[in-house]
């Protein structure tokens, strides 16, 4: 079970770190736009690392807890990986993160009144201190924390979609 989980995370987290420098070459701000690629990739890992668990090492069955764990492995590994990506993105071209950065600095400062006013200007001037001091460890680990997050909802449905008791 262990064997199938990681050989499917590390598979997932290659073509992820793959895709993100790949689309480095071509787009301005690569992490920012590998988002919705990074959680299908994760979904289609963790979906296949269970069915492969399922159909060819238990017989067609497949407990709740099983599904579960093969994929908090899948998607820890995939997770870690697809962070250690963007770190390494960020080390070797320093001037990506500063574009995603200088987005999210300019779409925080243009919602400003609206975020004052429904937070309140302390909060309004610590984040964005927060997005100012930023680098590239700091949207490793946002990247990292959110496939974590997005990794358990998807295990969880998949892990209940996909079970089913031995007779």
């Amino acid at each position: 079970m262990v064997k199938t989980a990681i050989k499917y995370g590390l598979v997932g987290g290659a073509i992820c770190i793959a895709l993100l420098f790949g689309m480095s070459l071509f787009l301005e701000n690569p992490i920012s736009e590998s988002e919705i690629p990074f959680i299908l990739i994760l979904a289609i890992f963790i979906f296949s690392a269970i069915r492969d668990f399922k159909k060819s090492l238990n017989r067609g069955f497949l407990k709740f807890w099983q599904g579960a764990s093969i994929g908090f492995i899948v998607y820890m590994t995939c997770s870690a990986l697809s962070g250690a990506g963007v770190f390494a993105l960020s080390a070797t071209k320093p001037e990506t993160v500063q574009t995603l950065l200088d987005h999210q600095i300019e779409n925080w400062e243009s919602s400003k009144e609206e975020t004052i006013k429904n937070r309140g200007e302390e909060y309004y001037n610590e984040y964005l201190s927060d997005l100012r001091s930023a680098d590239g460890s700091s949207i490793a680990t946002a990247v990292f924390i959110r496939q974590i997050i997005l990794g358990i909802i998807l295990t969880f449905a998949l892990a209940m979609i996909m079970k089913k008791s031995e007779p």
